[in-house]
């Protein structure tokens, strides 16, 4: 009892002391969301400072005096400053870079500048006054929704190439008329970051077309110490031969923890998705995938290339995989069972198969095959718009079933009564049979009842008792052991 009591008093003040420093480090950022107060502060003391002026529509005559007090904050070494919707134009953000050009001890920086009214003029003076900060080892960019062109993207390549320190790099650059030319030039500032691990890098809704994006993945082949890498082509048409710049580039990172890639609406086929999973097969130390191929025009040959890569993913623990509005049906669903069975780490799954031609014998291979993934304990399936009945449902749940260590289900289909019953059915007829001679089992979880299924756990479990042919236990209480939401 002593030693326990030792081991607490340790585990108290562990969090007592995480609990105080994180408070210090909160204390020491200066937090300003009114504009006036700023500027009639003493700017030369702060070295972390966090400016929230959202939806203030501050417009250029704002920026001016910001960037003038921000020119004064020689010591400054963090940053937030979030501008999002402020009407912002050229002028503005020319006086903004001027005044972060002083900031030369700059470290980390957020910028956020979405939704304004900047055109390639201002993009660049932004650019070529955040060059000067040279210290940058943390940069997030948000500015999605502007008007940078292609100008604009090849001065933030440019200022890229001066900033050589940085590590930890976001930027969000969709829906900005960024073209072929645009993607080519960052991408080669892109390379020239050669301490950068962490990348995050959006350009949906462009023009970068089919040279762009095979130009910007040899590109990012030059960024050697990446373990973390993000890419989001969302909708930019590239096609299947852009493809092999991006393949390039993941066959040669080895060392790659996790990958996150969005190339949703791309008129992706079969040879193109075919030459992405030759790439992952290279990628021997993903812990963490994410894939959205979402919109294209992929079918079972393509969904089996890619499969036979993601098997030799052995470390995968998180996948989660978007192909809806695609046309996978038997042969991919088992050839994508089959890999993901193989990955024996693998313990959080979801799988987006909305609007595909998945039939019950597709649903029953691609039960078995997740049966066998011992780790899973989060599963999420989307099952909408294909072609299964009730009998490949009841195969698919039959087969989840015997997976023990399954915490949480999350089934989007429209059998939403029937998948609940069957699955509970098949799963705890088990369970209390085992357990109905000391009427006891102690697990810790609940369960998630669907707006359909308005049932409390009294008479749930009466009618599961009845559906099993067992006497109900009114001293029994059946306490669930994983969560079972039903979309």
């Amino acid at each position: 009892m002593y030693l326990i009591i030792i081991l607490l008093q340790k585990i108290i003040n562990q969090i007592c002391f995480k609990f105080k420093k994180k408070k210090i480090m909160q204390q020491k950022i200066t937090y300003f969301s009114n504009l006036k107060n700023f500027t009639d502060s003493e700017q030369f003391s702060y070295t972390d400072l966090q400016i929230s002026l959202r939806e203030n529509q501050i417009g250029d005559q704002g920026i001016s005096p910001l960037s003038s007090s921000l020119a004064q904050c020689k010591n400054l070494k963090y940053l937030i400053l979030d501008l999002f919707y402020n009407s912002v134009s050229d002028e503005g953000t020319s006086f903004l870079g001027s005044g972060l050009a002083k900031c030369e001890n700059l470290s980390i920086l957020t910028l956020y500048l979405c939704e304004n009214i900047i055109g390639e003029k201002g993009i660049t003076a932004l650019f070529l006054g955040l060059s000067e900060c040279i210290n940058l080892s943390i940069l997030k960019l948000d500015l999605q929704q502007n008007k940078m062109g292609d100008m604009g993207a090849s001065a933030l390549g440019l200022c890229l190439a001066q900033l050589r320190n940085i590590t930890d790099l976001s930027l969000n650059l969709g829906s900005n008329q960024i073209g072929e030319k645009g993607a080519s030039d960052l991408g080669f500032g892109l390379s020239k970051c050669s301490k950068l691990k962490t990348l995050k890098l959006e350009l949906y809704f462009n023009q970068i077309g089919k040279k762009g994006a095979k130009t910007l993945g040899f590109s990012l082949a030059l960024c050697l110490n990446l373990t973390s890498f993000t890419l989001n082509l969302g909708s930019n048409y590239i096609g299947d031969e852009a493809l092999s710049g991006m393949t390039f580039f993941l066959s040669q990172r080895t060392n790659l923890s996790s990958l996150t890639l969005h190339l949703w609406r791309n008129k992706i086929a079969d040879d193109g998705i075919s030459e992405l999973g030759s790439a992952l097969a290279h990628c021997c130390n993903l812990q963490n995938l994410i894939l959205n191929i979402q919109l294209n025009q992929i079918n079972d040959k393509g969904f089996s290339s890619l499969a036979s890569g993601l098997s030799r993913c052995k470390n995968l623990s998180s996948f989660y995989y978007y192909i809806w509005g695609n046309k996978m049906n038997k042969q991919g669903a088992s050839a994508l069972g089959s890999a993901l069975s193989q990955c024996t780490n693998l313990s959080t799954l979801k799988l987006d198969f909305l609007w595909n031609f998945l039939k019950d014998q597709a649903l029953s291979d691609l039960g078995s095959s997740l049966a066998c993934c011992s780790n899973l304990s989060n599963l999420t399936l989307y099952l909408q718009l294909n072609s299964q009945t009730q009998l490949g449902v009841q195969l698919l749940c039959s087969s989840l079933a015997k997976s023990h260590n399954l915490k949480t289900l999350t089934i989007g289909a429209s059998q939403k009564i029937f998948i609940c019953f069957l699955f509970m059915k098949i799963y705890f007829g088990k369970q209390i049979q085992i357990s109905k001679k000391s009427c006891q089992i102690f697990i810790l979880s609940y369960f998630d009842y669907d707006q359909l299924i308005k049932l409390d756990q009294f008479n749930f479990q009466s009618c599961l008792f009845l559906s099993l042919n067992l006497p109900c236990n009114f001293n029994f209480i059946l306490q669930l052991n994983f969560k079972l939401i039903m979309l």
